[in-house]
């Protein structure tokens, strides 16, 4: 009883571990694509400001 006890608290840390880093991956790489996005509407805005009014 003790022995499945543990494993299925290593599991259940495997699969929070898990959960911790794919979530840090998908927030980083979404905070890089809005960062990204942001980046191309200023350089748009700097190159051709009179297609933006409009």
């Amino acid at each position: 009883m003790k022995h499945l006890k543990k494993d299925v608290v290593r599991l259940a840390a495997t699969y929070l571990t898990i959960i911790m880093v794919m979530s840090v991956g998908f927030s980083i790489v979404f905070i890089r694509r809005h960062f990204m996005s942001l980046i191309v509407v200023r350089a748009q805005r700097l190159l051709c400001p009179k297609e933006m009014e409009i």
